[in-house]
């Protein structure tokens, strides 16, 4: 009986591709009934190689930048600079990106902004711009911000290549202004500043380390569960009283709704 070959039965002669044989038109016709196959699984071995490498990707993208998220209070007062500012364009310069921004107002640091802004327009149309670097990648945890709209941004003063440099990044606090609520508005105007040595986080990291020596406890326990502590970002102080420091709600229905 003669057994009927299929396209999944074909095997290659054993002396297919050892030189030119009475056989090459038997491993032409093979090698022909083989093709499909073999482009098949080159396309199914792609396909995984570009999955594989686009989660490597995105791993190494979550892996690059993570942040802790401390207190509103805290980034304050450890911040150089914490302004209300709108985007007027964005750059590149040294391999970083540079916003430049027209400050509207000041939250902390006046003096450095004063040094480093520049004016521009004259009369009522007068205003303070100034450059602020961030890293080009968001990986490298490099700032996203849209042109025209207006942020709160907290950022630091490095010296580099001899100069003083305006710098941010995305483990420091930004934010659309519309976004901020109605008690860190009033913690970034009169609360937070005064307060800055209160102990909110369970660990200091300051600079110079002995800056930590003369912290105030009082609100550094652990929160009892994420909500708790997002809405203490939102609605709630640390503020000094006595020889300690104590939590105070400056809205108890707006925390108490938030909780909810």
């Amino acid at each position: 009986m003669t057994k009927v070959t299929t396209q999944n039965d074909v095997r290659p002669h054993k002396n297919c591709g050892l030189g030119p044989t009475s056989l090459d038109v038997t491993c032409d016709r093979q090698t022909k009934a083989l093709w499909p196959r073999v482009q098949g699984t080159m396309h199914t071995m792609a396909n995984m190689f570009s999955y594989i490498t686009l989660l490597l990707c995105a791993i190494a993208i979550s892996e690059a930048c993570k942040c802790a998220v401390p207190h509103p209070q805290t980034q304050f007062c450890n911040a150089d600079f914490a302004i209300r500012a709108r985007v007027l364009r964005e750059s590149r310069e040294n391999g970083n990106k540079i916003y430049s921004l027209r400050v509207l107002r000041t939250f902390k640091g006046n003096s450095t902004i004063d040094r480093m802004a520049r004016t521009q327009g004259k009369g009522k149309n007068t205003k303070r711009v100034i450059d602020v670097a961030t890293q080009n990648e968001t990986a490298a945890c490099g700032v996203l911000l849209d042109i025209s709209k207006v942020y709160l941004l907290f950022g630091d003063v490095e010296t580099r290549t001899g100069r003083q440099l305006l710098t941010t990044n995305n483990c420091k606090w930004h934010a659309l202004w519309q976004n901020i609520s109605v008690q860190q508005r009033r913690g970034l105007k009169r609360v937070y500043g005064p307060n800055c040595r209160c102990k909110i986080e369970k660990f200091c990291f300051k600079s110079p380390p002995s800056l930590c020596d003369d912290m105030i406890g009082g609100c550094d326990k652990p929160a009892a569960g994420s909500r708790l502590t997002d809405c203490r970002r939102k609605h709630s102080y640390c503020t000094k009283s006595g020889d300690k420091c104590r939590w105070i709600l400056s809205r108890k229905a707006a925390f108490k709704k938030c909780l909810q």
